[in-house]
């Protein structure tokens, strides 16, 4: 059984009037942090109050606490990117929602490149996304490690800085790149497709890839400028979708004493916010998988998203890369 927690803000004068244990965060703003253990009396007491008086609570979220044995025994997580902004759309990313639903905007495409403000990138993660969620990029050691580990189920492609000031590489313009593009029309791999990029980041290749982006750099003066900009990929997935077993609870908020999934009209999106453990369903071995449904909803920049999946090899690649700052989740499998 996995302890779970939810820590929840709410109004101080309303803690203090239930004799809710609590944390004071601000007495000038009138705020409160509980941690009530999920259907505690605590927990049932919190759901109580929200009934008679929903306006007094803020942000939420639930914390749970697995054992190493279940680490240990766990063949798929679910991880959440460290998010930055600004969005993709801030920065001249151009998507096409021809065939997305009127409601959700899911699917979206991507028309050109996904352009990025990359200096805004949280350093020292490997993975993260913007706040609209659905932009996924990983870092280059990041993917070197995951490639190494032999890691199936995903392409990457280049994200572009929004700067105009340093231009996208453009291998052919290098002499390393050249000698590149000779290896890769050897194996009948073209820029355009999505293994091209995993292929220059795996052994050999990745040291003359090295080579040619300094080149690059040199040629752009982008040190000169004092512009160095990190290099991110766009994360494809390109396994099959895992679907979300009906044992999941998705609704609103998590001490609503019904909680409906309130699906799009579409069926792609399912509800705001996921409020109990993930139960998954259908999932082929794949290492890098993202869920057929998803959650969330259109609001400005914000988009209703897939839950991106992870092998326990793939999270090994990870973690070995340095990247400590994920929230990580163990979704139960079922048949």
């Amino acid at each position: 059984m996995v302890d779970a927690w939810l820590e929840i803000r709410l109004d101080l004068d309303v803690a203090v009037a239930n004799s809710l244990p609590h944390k004071v965060i601000d007495v000038a703003l009138n705020l409160a942090h509980v941690s009530a253990r999920i259907e505690s009396e605590e927990y049932r007491q919190l759901g109580a109050i929200r009934t008679r008086c929903p306006e007094a609570f803020g942000g939420w979220h639930i914390r749970r606490k697995y054992s190493a044995k279940d680490i240990r025994e766990a063949k798929l997580f679910e991880v959440t990117p460290k998010s930055f902004e600004p969005a993709g759309e801030d920065c001249g990313t151009d998507y096409d929602y021809s065939a997305a639903c009127s409601v959700c905007e899911t699917p979206r495409r991507l028309s050109g490149p996904l352009t990025l403000d990359l200096r805004r990138a949280p350093r020292r993660v490997g993975l993260a996304c913007t706040i609209a969620e659905d932009e996924i990029v990983v870092s280059e050691h990041a993917l070197r490690e995951l490639i190494s580990e032999n890691c199936l189920g995903f392409d990457v492609e280049p994200a572009q800085h929004k700067s105009n000031v340093v231009p996208p590489m453009d291998l052919r313009r290098v002499a390393s790149g050249r000698a590149l593009l000779r290896q890769a029309l050897s194996l009948g791999l073209t820029q355009n497709q999505g293994s091209f990029h995993r292929w220059l980041n795996s052994d050999p290749q990745h040291s003359l890839f090295d080579a040619a982006w300094a080149e690059w750099t040199a040629l752009s003066e982008q040190k000169a400028r004092g512009l160095p900009i990190p290099r991110w990929y766009r994360l494809i997935v390109t396994s099959s979708p895992v679907d979300i077993a009906p044992e999941t609870r998705i609704g609103n908020h998590i001490l609503d004493s019904i909680h409906p999934w309130q699906p799009c009209p579409c069926k792609r999106t399912l509800g705001l916010n996921l409020l109990s453990r993930l139960a998954l369903r259908g999932w082929d071995g794949a290492d890098v998988c993202q869920t057929r449904q998803r959650i969330g909803c259109r609001r400005g920049l914000l988009i209703p998203k897939s839950l991106l999946l992870l092998s326990a090899r793939a999270r090994t690649a990870l973690l070995r890369a340095g990247c400590k700052s994920l929230k990580w989740e163990i979704p139960s499998l079922v048949a």
